[in-house]
């Protein structure tokens, strides 16, 4: 169900801000097929280049100062030194490819507020699968994660995520990003937590937009 900001951000590009589930969109696990359920997607222009937003999505342990659906992702692993084409994205403490991290998640976006107030935690282990420049003519960004684990509910849902950074004529960045969901229990989640899911990508991206401009 599409939602909608009251105040968007400076114009950079005539995208609308836009939250929604849609039929399962193409992730690179799938070979740009249509396999999975259904997906979350949620886009909005930025005032800021999309290396600062790549940047920000990458540094792990700054979303505590921003993000209040997963205020807390702990790496767990880290790959071992080695070349690779992309390597000049990244920091060797930040999240790269094959890095394997564990993230609380708050669906009702209390994971800024205090002991008192926080709500339940959702904790997933998740591994970075790409961090690369967006090609096909466009300048910007891409990061891809998927679950690994998912306690108790491992055989039963799969979930990936890819979020893009592109650089738009006149400044500023197009942050878009979606994750596709699957298994025989992501019909039932999606009648049950649609509304909380598409809440919490459009505030995903309202803090990742907070953090970038104001920094």
């Amino acid at each position: 169900m599409p939602t909608a900001d009251k105040s968007p951000p400076k114009p950079t590009s005539t995208h609308p801000t836009i939250a929604e589930l849609r039929a399962p969109l193409p992730v690179p696990s799938n070979g740009n097929g249509t396999k999975g359920t259904f997906s979350i997607y949620a886009t909005r222009p930025i005032n800021a280049p999309a290396h600062k937003l790549l940047k920000a999505t990458l540094a792990h342990n700054q979303y505590s100062k921003w993000n209040t659906f997963a205020p807390d992702l702990t790496i767990t692993s880290q790959p071992p030194p080695a070349s690779h084409p992309a390597k000049a994205l990244w920091r060797p403490n930040e999240l790269q490819p094959g890095t394997v991290f564990t993230m609380r998640t708050y669906w009702d976006g209390s994971g800024l507020k205090s002991a008192a107030e926080l709500g339940q935690a959702t904790v997933t282990q998740v591994r970075v699968e790409a961090v690369e420049e967006l090609g096909d003519g466009r300048a910007g960004y891409r990061v891809v994660w998927r679950d690994v684990a998912v306690p108790g509910l491992r055989w039963g849902m799969t979930a990936e995520r890819v979020q893009e950074f592109e650089d738009v004529a006149g400044g500023g960045a197009l942050y878009t990003t979606w994750e596709t969901r699957g298994g025989p229990l992501a019909w039932l989640e999606r009648l049950l937590y649609g509304r909380e899911l598409v809440s919490m990508f459009a505030g995903w991206g309202a803090g990742l937009q907070g953090f970038v401009e104001d920094a």
